[in-house]
């Protein structure tokens, strides 16, 4: 009886977001006077307290002087709002056209910044996710974070960053990025440190869950890297990154002595360095909660280059995403995620593999993970906006960019799919999820409000005939 139910259910929310890409489009009609060139007599930024003006210019589509029809200067007064709502500087843009005379207009831009330096200490589970530690609730699993993180240092949008950890985690790291290079603000430099030491780690997949391995008395790993990252982003809406770095990582004894293929090459150390090509290309309305748009991400990771005999580490692989948002009728919204992952070597030590269930994860088995080389991944989410966007102020708090808050509420209906493959045949015979097709389907509840902060409450069925309810941070896709 539950495999009809969800075949019918399934089937339904297929048919609804198949048959809503179908009417995702509408055309638009011109108006009357769209063959005037209106000339941009001038632009008035206003409202960066802190923010340097040259950083709101570098967003921006239009110039003074420039000449643009009425369609031409609508549409890219709305690419530059989203260009600027995007940067993690402000909570609110205002953009308005003052027609001047017949042919001249001008532009006034407000933007209200937002809070710039975050002192944090917070716990943080280490799990895959908020779900999979609920399932214990294992307080040593914790980490108790001692942060100072810094948006917009110097008013250029640098991004300084220090942690401490202690915990189940005790790590220390220390990041400045986006340090842009030359007048144009096309490249960009950013570096980092990071130092870590655990007592438990996860060391195998059993039964679609990860089995951990715990030393109270010593560390079971230990490791340093730095990195230098290096970006190119010759238009608004494209990035290129390249970023190098150099990682020793080492586990101890026990752990070796349990599994000697944890690391590369059957090592209980592995040195080696690390190459990563990003390439984005972001056309969403938000970066936290798109409704409209789409973005296309390509990665290609390497690590090591066989330089060393003595720690012959040489991995790579590719992954791809492309997703696509757009508005079907009134408050009503689509969209649609395709995830794809390739790994270039037959196996991969167990420390680096990532399958569904750490980054990439499938709605309703957020309580499995999926070992897998190679993965494909699907979700479809449909969105109605059940409370539109208020904009309210709270008077009794008394740090002005806390006071104007907005928030906006979602109902949605999603499907998704997967299938993984995996080499490994020890793993497949201990995890029946693996090189299968998997699918889920469910009901959710999104709160989004200001400083990208979003909140999720979804009943997933999967296909295993499992039900349950799942907390999540951030949007789905």
């Amino acid at each position: 009886m539950l495999d009809i139910n969800l075949k019918y259910y399934f089937t339904l929310c297929l048919f609804l977001l198949t048959a809503s890409s179908l009417i995702g489009q509408k055309s638009e009609t011109l108006p009357e006077d769209s063959l005037v060139l209106y000339k941009i007599a001038y632009i008035d930024i206003s409202g960066n307290e802190k923010t340097k003006q040259k950083i709101v210019e570098r967003e921006l589509n239009f110039r003074v002087g420039e000449e643009y029809t009425y369609k031409d200067l609508e549409k890219l007064t709305k690419e530059t709002y989203k260009n600027l709502i995007k940067l993690p500087l402000f909570n609110y843009v205002t953009i308005e056209k003052k027609i001047l005379d017949y042919d001249r207009v001008g532009i006034s831009i407000n933007v209200e910044e937002r809070w710039f330096v975050w002192p944090q200490f917070s716990i943080i589970n280490n799990d895959r996710n908020f779900n999979t530690w609920w399932e214990t609730k294992d307080l040593s699993r914790l980490d108790y974070r001692i942060a100072v993180k810094q948006n917009n240092v110097f008013g250029l949008n640098h991004t300084l960053k220090l942690e401490l950890s202690y915990g189940y985690t005790r790590d220390f790291s220390l990041s400045y990025k986006n340090i842009s290079l030359g007048k144009l603000q096309k490249h960009f430099l950013g570096c980092r440190v990071h130092y870590f030491r655990q007592h438990s780690i996860f060391y195998k997949s059993i039964d679609n869950k990860s089995k951990v391995f715990d030393i109270s008395d010593n560390y079971v790993i230990r490791g340093v890297n730095g990195s230098i990252n290096y970006s190119f982003r010759p238009k608004h809406k494209s990035t290129h990154s390249i970023s190098v770095s150099y990682n020793d990582i080492e586990i101890s004894d026990t752990l070796f002595n349990s599994r000697n293929d944890f690391l590369a090459g059957n090592n209980k150390r592995n040195k080696y360095l690390k190459f990563v090509y990003n390439y984005t290309l972001d056309n969403r309305d938000n970066s936290s909660y798109p409704l409209s748009g789409n973005r296309l991400r390509f990665s290609f990771v390497k690590r090591g280059f066989n330089l060393s005999k003595k720690y012959p580490v040489n991995l790579m692989y590719v992954h791809t995403s492309f997703n696509q948002f757009y508005k079907i009728v009134n408050r009503l919204y689509a969209a649609h995620s395709l995830s794809v992952k390739k790994s270039l070597q037959s196996k991969t030590p167990y420390y680096y593999k990532r399958g569904l269930g750490y980054y990439d994860y499938l709605r309703g088995f957020e309580y499995y993970v999926i070992e897998a080389e190679d993965l494909m991944l699907v979700k479809n989410t449909l969105n109605f906006e059940l409370l539109p966007r208020i904009i309210t102020n709270l008077n009794f708090i008394p740090i002005k960019k806390f006071k104007k808050i907005h928030y906006s509420i979602y109902i949605n209906t999603f499907f998704d799919f997967a299938w993984s493959h995996e080499n490994d045949e020890e793993v497949v015979a201990h995890n029946n999820l693996t090189n299968s097709l998997l699918y889920s389907g469910g009901l959710g509840i999104n709160l989004v409000t200001y400083y990208d902060k979003v909140l999720r409450i979804e009943y997933s069925l999967n296909s295993l005939g499992e039900g349950a309810v799942f907390i999540h941070f951030k949007a789905s896709i």
